[in-house]
């Protein structure tokens, strides 16, 4: 299935709606122009599916085309970013 990066502002969340209605996200902050990437989480059923890898490559994605710093708190995506490190020149 394919994904929609929503971004939540309201919730400070970037989001995928999965098919059962229920969402995966990455929580953030925005600071003096740096966004601080706080936690990502998927429903337990819907684990080892690839969902929390395709929203931190959608994620990254729209932080590199919008010129965006951020800085990484989450313990998933500083794992991802250290196995894909084409995505480093975007944290601090």
């Amino acid at each position: 299935m394919e994904y929609t990066l929503v971004d939540n502002s309201k919730e400070q969340q970037f989001e995928f709606l999965l098919e059962d209605g229920e969402k995966a996200y990455v929580t953030y902050r925005i600071k003096d122009g740096i966004i601080y990437l706080l936690h990502t989480a998927v429903p337990e059923h819907h684990e080892g599916k690839g969902i929390a890898s395709e929203l931190a490559v959608q994620l990254f994605t729209r932080l590199r085309t919008e010129q965006i710093q951020g800085k990484l708190y989450c313990p998933y995506l500083k794992t991802f970013v250290e196995r894909h490190p084409q995505w480093q020149d975007l944290f601090l």
